[in-house]
C-alpha cells in the first residue's frame, strides 16, 4: 500500500507541468544532469530509489515538489522517467530544512518574458523546407546547434578574437568538432578563446534577433590516433565549463549512431546540408551571417579516385565524401557539420575534416560520426 502511495504521489507531481525547461527527450537509460547539476541516469520512476526517499521523507515541501517535476527526463504521463542519482535525496532534504530569504518583488516592465516548459528534442530545426536551393543566408532558428570557434593570440588575453573552425552542439554540455581545429601544431600562434552558441550573424553589431552566448572552454579531448600528416580520425570533443540552456534558438543535434550509418549505402542517395562561416570562395572573405547548402554524397570510389595523388589523404570507411557544383565548405567551416534529416529531425553524419580549395570540383571529406559513437560516449559519459 505504502509503495502505491508513493507512486501515486510523484506521478501527480511529475505530471503536473507540461515540460521540464531545458531539457530534451531522452531515451532511458541515457545519461542526464539532474536540477542539482548532478550527473544521473534517466530511467522509469520507479525504480529510482532517490526520488522514492525524498517523497517518503518529505513530499510536501515546496522545494522538493519543484526538484521532483525538474527532474523529468523523458516517457510519457503513464510512465515518467527521471534523471536519477544515487544521493540526491540527501541534498534536497538538507536544502529544504534551511529558509530560504523572501526573494525581492519582480520590478514592474513593459513586456514579462514567460520561462518556457517546453522540452527541446535534439534535431528539432524552423528550417521551413528540406531542400535548400544553392548557398544562401541561413535563417534564425534553422541551425541551432551551430557553434562558432574563437581563437586569440596565444597568451594574449585582451587580444582581439577571430572566428576559425565551426562546431557542433551536441549536449548541455559537450561540443563536437575537427581535431585539427585544437591541434597546436596547426595552430602556431593562437590558442582556442571560447565557443560561441545561439548565433546567426557573427557581426556583434547587428541585430539579428539571435542571442548568442560566448562560453569559455574547460577541456577539450582530441581522438588518440589522430593523424595530421596522413589525415585520420579527425574528430574532438569540447567541453564547456558552464551547461548552456536550451531555447527554440540553441539545442543540440541528434547523432547518426548504429551500424547501419556505418555502412557506405546509407548515405549514396542522400542530399545533406552544409553549413559555416567560413569564406564565400577561395581565398575569399569569411561570411559573418551563416550560409547554409545542400550538397550530393560521393562515391567511395569515386573520391579516392580524386584524392589518389593527393599527399596525406585517406579515404576510407571511416570518412564521407561530398560535394556539388557551386557548392562547398571552405576555410573557416572546419570542425562544423554534415547535416542530414530523417523524420523531419536532423542529424549531425559528418565533420569538416579538409578538401581541396572551394568549389574545386573535387568533394570535401567528412568524418563519419557513426564510426566514432562508441569513443563519443565514452569521454562525455553520455548515450547517443
Amino acid at each position: 500500500m505504502k509503495l502505491f502511495w508513493l507512486l501515486s504521489v510523484i506521478w501527480l507531481i511529475i505530471n503536473n507541468v507540461a515540460g521540464s525547461p531545458n531539457r530534451f527527450v531522452r531515451q532511458s537509460g541515457s545519461a542526464c544532469i539532474n536540477p542539482s547539476r548532478e550527473n544521473g541516469i534517466c530511467i522509469p520512476v520507479r525504480q529510482c530509489d532517490s526520488l522514492m526517499t525524498l517523497v517518503r521523507e518529505g513530499g510536501k515541501n515546496p522545494r522538493i515538489i519543484k526538484f521532483l517535476k525538474n527532474s523529468k527526463c523523458g516517457g510519457d504521463s503513464k510512465n515518467p522517467q527521471v534523471c536519477c542519482t544515487d544521493a540526491a535525496e540527501s541534498r534536497v532534504l538538507e536544502e529544504s530544512t534551511t529558509s530560504a530569504p523572501t526573494p525581492p518583488a519582480p520590478q514592474p516592465t513593459s513586456a514579462t518574458k514567460k520561462p518556457t516548459n517546453r522540452i527541446f528534442k535534439c534535431g528539432e530545426s524552423a528550417l521551413e523546407s528540406d531542400r535548400v536551393v544553392g548557398g544562401r543566408d541561413a535563417r534564425l532558428g534553422n541551425w541551432p546547434w551551430m557553434v562558432g570557434l574563437s581563437y586569440r593570440i596565444r597568451g594574449a588575453k585582451s587580444a582581439p578574437v577571430s572566428f576559425k573552425c565551426g562546431a557542433t552542439l551536441i549536449s548541455n554540455q559537450w561540443v563536437i568538432t575537427a581535431a585539427h581545429c585544437l591541434d597546436d601544431d596547426a595552430l602556431k600562434d593562437l590558442e582556442l578563446a571560447y565557443a560561441r552558441v545561439g548565433d546567426l550573424d557573427l557581426d556583434d553589431k547587428v541585430n539579428d534577433g539571435a542571442n548568442p552566448r560566448d562560453v569559455l572552454v574547460d577541456k577539450f579531448i582530441l581522438h588518440p590516433q589522430y593523424g595530421s600528416d596522413i589525415k585520420k580520425n579527425d574528430i574532438a570533443l569540447i567541453h564547456l565549463k558552464e551547461p548552456v540552456e536550451f531555447s527554440e534558438n540553441l539545442h543540440p543535434i541528434c547523432l547518426l549512431s548504429g551500424p547501419q550509418y556505418k555502412k557506405d549505402t546509407y548515405y549514396a542517395p542522400k542530399a545533406p546540408y552544409i553549413i559555416g562561416w567560413g569564406a564565400t570562395g577561395w581565398l575569399g572573405k569569411s561570411a559573418t551571417v551563416l550560409q547554409e547548402a545542400q550538397v550530393r554524397i560521393v562515391s567511395p570510389d569515386k573520391c579516392k579516385e580524386q584524392y589518389s595523388k593527393v599527399q596525406g589523404a585517406l579515404i576510407n570507411e571511416k570518412v564521407i565524401c561530398a560535394g556539388d557544383k557551386g557548392k562547398d565548405t571552405c576555410q573557416g567551416d572546419s570542425g562544423g557539420p554534415l547535416i542530414f534529416v530523417n523524420n523531419k529531425l536532423f542529424y549531425l553524419g559528418g565533420i569538416v575534416s579538409y578538401g581541396i580549395g572551394c568549389d574545386s570540383g573535387i568533394p570535401g571529406v567528412y568524418t563519419k560520426i557513426a564510426e566514432y559513437i562508441d569513443w563519443i560516449n565514452e569521454n562525455t559519459g553520455e548515450s547517443f
